[in-house]
């Protein structure tokens, strides 16, 4: 919708257009509504915003009244309720998905999946919303809606497993779940099972925790945490009702050689930073991770929800049932199947602390949570009692290198964890791994895959990353496995495995020059530049202020910026259009908004030559493995 002209672009599968147009010379809404009349329609964000005004546009609303919907979504914020509501529409009846919430993680504009996925052009459209468009504009907003077309089309084509999926628990449970999060799936299909509605018991002021009678530790200092933890009265937030942590959360927890920090999320470990263990003839190193570990406390340490009586353990049987299924499935190598059970597993404890769910339990939360590091505590007291070293914990898993003779005395202690909690324990052995701290690390699995965390995961919509100069972390990588990989890294073809993408807030962009200005007039301690403001407050040094750098030239860009790091020395820094702040990575970066059939000649070989560098030595991979001795 841009000024008196609403536009609809639409692409089958197979890459047939179609644009239909609504102006003042022009009508093309009836072909439409019949061609919604069959298939099956997807967009981004079209049931918050597309379909809101194809509601309006089918009920023969003025074009004035579709602008004005457009920015009652846009300006004022209204939910697509509010807006059926106020102007009296129903939804349209075609059948639809929005895959705006599909990918992992949290649901991010359309122009950042198009970076994940290395799209050919990042352009935002050079035209404000109340333009008024000729002739060779029009052409223009045409290309810029295919485009987008494209890129939901392809960002369709990689969440079509995800949306299968979907399909499968929907037709099982009877809800449409194709166009929902993993959470909100889980929300779904209980409130259908169990006829919920929203939460609408309020927020809690305090939470007390109990811990499960199968936690029982051996050494006085994790005993002295589960006491703590059971005569704290936690605080719970009244804006989003979710419990903060307490005071005594911010002690360091020793144990042994390590330190582990202990918080509402989970456990992180502290002593794992730029460290590099190797596999050898002595020495073994793996990671031991729970198996769906909340969804297994949840069903293993007598927790009960917040629901009316009778409720909470129907819920429960009705979660175990799908629980023990996926392991059926997964031990099956089933994966398909063991997947889709997985969305209601991990969905369901996300929704917890949610205070608008109907299933909202933050005292559930909280004891998962909890539970789940004092277990780990626990379990690493007793591996370094024995005389491993725990390299590195996390919310679900333990990294541990020990001397090959004592490994099974090693998995007899993981044996007795399991045997007493009910949960079961998957081991990750590494030929290598290299970590700049628990949640960023290389890892070469024994199986021979590569496990890349963090700052160091690849990039793409599932991984739910941002391109960051991709080929460092594989350079990096050639160089562990003993690779020629400055060789490698130069041989590489693909220019966007080169590129850095990410948001920036208000638009951005790159100038063509710069130089130092000083006109500074005044006296002492009054020190202005002409065009100030009259409210901006004036400098008030005694001597008169060094010359201003100021930048010339460039063409304003989007919301997303994509560059490469350039040989140029003359080019500014990428800056913020709304405040002239430099976007952070941008020095010596040059914007890439449009991909090349070539590489840039500028490329700055040497750059991506030390970044790899870099990696390697905040790794620890750069020289010696470590081993330790307990």
């Amino acid at each position: 919708m841009i000024g008196d002209t609403f536009l609809v672009c639409t692409q089958t599968l197979e890459g047939k257009r179609q644009a239909y147009w609504l102006t003042k010379e022009k009508d093309d809404m009836s072909k439409l509504a019949r061609a919604t009349r069959t298939g099956v329609w997807v967009g981004f964000n079209n049931h918050g915003f597309d379909n809101l005004l194809l509601a309006a546009a089918f009920a023969d609303y003025t074009l004035d009244t579709l602008t004005s919907i457009a920015w009652d979504i846009i300006g004022n914020g209204k939910k697509p309720w509010q807006v059926y509501r106020d102007y009296r529409l129903e939804p349209p009846s075609f059948d639809s998905i929005d895959i705006m919430k599909v990918p992992p993680g949290v649901a991010v504009s359309l122009k950042l999946y198009a970076g994940r996925m290395g799209a050919r052009s990042l352009r935002d459209l050079p035209f404000e919303p109340s333009a008024r468009l000729d002739k060779a504009q029009l052409k223009t907003l045409k290309a810029y809606c295919e485009h987008d077309v494209e890129t939901t089309r392809e960002l369709y084509r990689i969440v079509a497993p995800q949306i299968a999926l979907r399909e499968k628990l929907g037709k099982r449970f009877g809800v449409d779940l194709r166009s929902k999060s993993d959470a909100q799936c889980a929300e779904a299909i209980f409130k259908e099972e169990l006829g919920l509605n929203y939460n609408n018991e309020g927020i809690p002021r305090v939470l007390v925790y109990t811990s499960p009678k199968w936690l029982t530790p051996r050494t006085k200092e994790i005993q002295r945490l589960i006491d703590l933890a059971e005569c704290t009265d936690f605080q719970v937030s009244p804006e989003n009702g979710r419990p903060s942590a307490a005071a005594w959360m911010s002690e360091t927890v020793r144990i042994g050689n390590g330190r582990y920090a202990i918080g509402i999320g989970g456990l992180h470990s502290q002593h794992d930073t730029t460290v590099a263990y190797r596999e050898t003839t002595e020495y073994g190193i793996s990671d031991f991770d729970v198996a769906s570990y909340y969804p297994s406390i949840l069903l293993n340490a007598d927790l009960k929800l917040n629901l009316p009586p009778g409720l909470s353990n129907r819920f429960l049987d009705i979660y175990r049932q799908i629980h023990e299924e996926r392991l059926t499935h997964k031990a099956a190598g089933a994966k398909v199947e063991a997947d889709t059970l997985k969305i209601v597993l991990n969905g369901t404890f996300g929704k917890l602390g949610n205070r608008f769910c109907p299933f909202y339990s933050p005292e559930a939360m909280l004891a998962i949570t909890l539970t789940g590091q004092l277990n780990l505590l626990d379990l690493i007291s007793r591996l370094v009692a024995a005389g491993f070293h725990c390299a590195s914990a996390n919310t679900d898993g333990i990294l541990v290198q020990y001397p090959h003779k004592k490994r099974e005395a090693m998995l007899e202690i993981f044996a007795e964890n399991s045997k007493r909690t009910g949960l079961a324990y998957e081991e990750t052995p590494y030929r290598w791994i290299g970590l700049r701290d628990v949640n960023n690390y290389i890892a070469r699995i024994s199986a021979g895959k590569i496990k890349r965390k963090g700052a160091y995961s690849a990039s793409g919509v599932l991984e739910n990353t941002n391109p960051a100069f991709d080929a460092c972390v594989e350079a990096a990588v050639a160089h562990c496995d003993m690779r020629p990989w400055r060789k490698l890294l130069r041989q590489c073809a693909d220019l966007k495995k080169f590129l850095a993408v990410r948001t920036v807030r208000g638009g951005c962009v790159q100038h063509t020059s710069t130089r130092l200005v000083n006109d500074w007039i005044g006296e002492a301690r009054n020190w202005r530049r002409p065009g100030w403001p009259p409210g901006k407050k004036s400098l008030t040094r005694v001597s008169p202020p060094p010359p201003v750098e100021e930048r010339f030239g460039g063409t304003p860009a989007g919301r997303i910026a994509r560059w490469y790091m350039s040989t140029r020395r003359d080019l500014p820094p990428v800056t913020y259009l709304s405040n002239g702040n430099i976007v952070p990575g941008t020095t010596n970066g040059r914007l890439l908004l449009d991909l090349p059939d070539r590489f840039p000649d500028d490329l700055d070989w040497a750059w991506y030559e030390q970044r790899t560098c870099d990696i390697l030595q905040e790794t620890g991979l750069d020289s010696h493995f470590t081993h330790h001795t307990n």
